[in-house]
């Protein structure tokens, strides 16, 4: 058989000779890249001319890879965001946890210290005195406390608060 400018073929030959699916031809024409007859048949040549040409079109190449670049970007992006997310709970997770802890241990110590006062000395100016200053200790205790949240919050790891170290506000 000889091929030359009038050689049409059917869209299966058409996709054979280049490489492509029946269904990737029709879809190629419909883009306007190749072009059938009113026979419903493709002229061989032409097509396989414009088929290449469109393959070499750097236009479309820039354009599909910057889409596929913004895709991509995308999808990164959406990934740090989840795995964000995913530290944020476990940071969140951690840190009550560790209030948690420190709620254990700071209540009952303050509870224990507070008895002292009434355990050592019957004069009742002494024990305001020292009642005074155990409670001066975990005030400044728990501005710390805070002071440390804030930093935490700023540097983004969202602490929610540290109160629940003496169960009071910072004065």
């Amino acid at each position: 058989m000889a091929i030359d400018e009038a050689t049409e073929v059917a869209a299966k030959q058409l996709g054979s000779a280049v490489g492509l699916s029946r269904k990737r031809i029709e879809q190629l024409e419909v883009e306007g890249v190749l072009r059938r007859t009113a026979k419903g048949r493709y002229p061989l040549l032409p097509n396989v001319r414009a088929y290449v040409a469109w393959l070499k079109d750097d236009q479309r190449k820039a354009s599909r890879s910057a889409a596929a670049s913004e895709v991509q970007a995308a999808r990164a992006e959406e990934i740090q965001l989840r795995n964000a997310d995913r530290k944020k709970v476990l940071i969140e997770q951690g840190q009550q946890e560790a209030i948690r802890v420190i709620d254990e241990i700071a209540g009952p110590l303050r509870s224990d210290l507070m008895a002292i006062p009434a355990q050592v000395t019957d004069d009742l100016a002494l024990r305001r005195r020292i009642e005074d200053r155990i409670d001066g200790a975990f005030g400044a205790a728990s501005k710390r406390a805070f002071m440390a949240a804030n930093r935490v919050r700023e540097a983004g790891l969202g602490l929610s608060s540290l109160s629940g170290l003496t169960g009071r506000k910072p004065t």
